[in-house]
């Protein structure tokens, strides 16, 4: 994924498509490099920008990890 002007999208190979909600499999301070940890390479940077502006959606929202891990 990328996030470009604000909105995510998704490399194909029929070129980007826009996604619109993410159900994430990582941890919150894995999510996204330039807000979380600057030392990591998971994530994709600038997501949180993306998610504040409310161009995206996460179905499982920052904080709930507990909740999920049983």
């Amino acid at each position: 994924m990328v996030v470009l002007d604000s909105r995510v999208y998704m490399r194909t190979t029929k070129g980007l498509q826009p996604v619109h909600v993410i159900y994430r499999r990582i941890d919150d301070d894995f999510l996204d490099p330039t807000v979380f940890r600057k030392d990591s390479v998971l994530g994709v940077p600038d997501l949180i920008n993306a998610y504040r502006a409310g161009n995206v959606s996460l179905a499982n929202s920052i904080g709930t990890g507990l909740a999920m891990t049983r």
